[in-house]
């Protein structure tokens, strides 16, 4: 099931970089959200990364307090909240 606090605040951007300045006030309190969502999920999602870029990530994520596990959710729940806003962000890289 959604959560409808990280649905409203995803749903409001029309890209995926919740992490760029300046960060929104209510990104700590959907880091909650999140939190608990990764806490109560019943599923889990496994998928094969480079180490390198794996640990570059983990690094950066972790200078803002996120772990690689909740950024990835946020961005699922963007993708899963913004279809539209989704396809035209994803079409602004593959038109080159």
């Amino acid at each position: 099931m959604m959560n409808t606090k990280i649905a409203d605040f995803v749903s409001k951007r029309t890209d995926p970089y919740f992490f760029s300045p300046p960060e929104d006030a209510n990104l700590t309190a959907i880091h909650t959200e999140v939190k608990r969502s990764i806490e109560s999920a019943t599923d889990e999602l496994t998928f094969d990364l480079d180490l390198s870029l794996m640990k570059q990530a983990e690094a950066v994520l972790a200078a803002k307090g996120w772990t690689l596990e909740e950024a990835t959710v946020l961005f699922l729940y963007w993708l899963a909240v913004s279809p539209e806003k989704a396809k035209a962000w994803n079409d602004q890289f593959s038109k080159h």
